[in-house]
């Protein structure tokens, strides 16, 4: 990608995270929710500072998906069925316009769902950072979101802008709940805890709470994500082809 493709995806990009901030529903939904669902519900049942270091992991996790879910699945869902999406894919620029620049406008807002989870367990939890292993962990939230970013991208070409909120509302508070970002994995229901192991949320989670408590971390934890990785790309590239092939050939 050439100086000038990139500035434009740049450019594309901002128009986006503009577009976004004068949507109080997005903002609050993305942004702003994880925060007070954190203050709520997960601050009071913090038993001590590793009990509150993890949650505040969790509901990092949980922001980061409802970021990288809403905006990529339900935001592609509904440019597709536009006369502006078509027209933003002819014209000419760099392959991947649309959704490259959409990635960077959801990493801002998952910047600032992480942010805002981060001063809820200090102003409200009295959490002590200094222990964090800041590059570890924030290494682990920006990678660990990928397979969650093509599955949001995934969904977002192959659901109808009218299915794509009651589909994407499913998937999110499925992953959320199943995967032991709202409460620990072991009060999870007898079922839900044998099927939780292997959802990507829970994946997810396990790295990120084996760094705020400086466990060691399971190798098959990281691979079972790149592996959901791998997955999820390759079905996106193969939904984008399909369209490429029908809408613009």
């Amino acid at each position: 990608m050439s100086a000038k493709d990139f500035m434009l995806v740049l450019r594309h990009a901002a128009y986006l995270t503009i577009e976004n901030l004068r949507q109080p529903m997005y903002v609050i939904s993305t942004v702003i929710f994880p925060s007070l669902f954190f203050w709520f519900f997960g601050i009071p049942n913090a038993p001590d500072q590793d009990g509150l270091a993890m949650l505040t992991m969790s509901f990092s996790a949980f922001g980061v998906l409802s970021v990288v879910l809403f905006q990529f699945g339900i935001g592609i869902a509904t440019d597709r069925e536009s006369t502006w999406y078509s027209y933003i894919r002819v014209l000419p620029g760099p392959k991947g316009l649309h959704i490259s620049s959409r990635v960077l406008s959801g990493f801002v807002f998952a910047i600032l769902s992480v942010v805002g989870v981060f001063a809820t367990a200090h102003f409200f939890g009295s959490l002590e950072f200094k222990s964090f292993n800041w590059s570890q962990t924030l290494l682990i939230l920006a990678l660990g979101s990928i397979p969650f970013s093509c599955f949001g991208l995934l969904l977002g070409m192959v659901v109808s802008g009218r299915s794509a909120t009651p589909v994407l509302n499913l998937v999110y508070l499925t992953l959320s709940f199943a995967g032991g970002l709202w409460m620990p994995p072991d009060i999870l229901p007898k079922l839900v805890q044998k099927i939780s192991i292997y959802l990507p949320s829970r994946l997810y989670g396990e790295l990120l709470w084996a760094s705020v408590l400086k466990r060691p971390m399971d190798s098959a934890h990281a691979y079972g994500l790149i592996a959901y990785s791998v997955g999820f790309f390759v079905l996106l590239c193969v939904a984008l082809a399909r369209e490429e092939d029908k809408s613009f050939r």
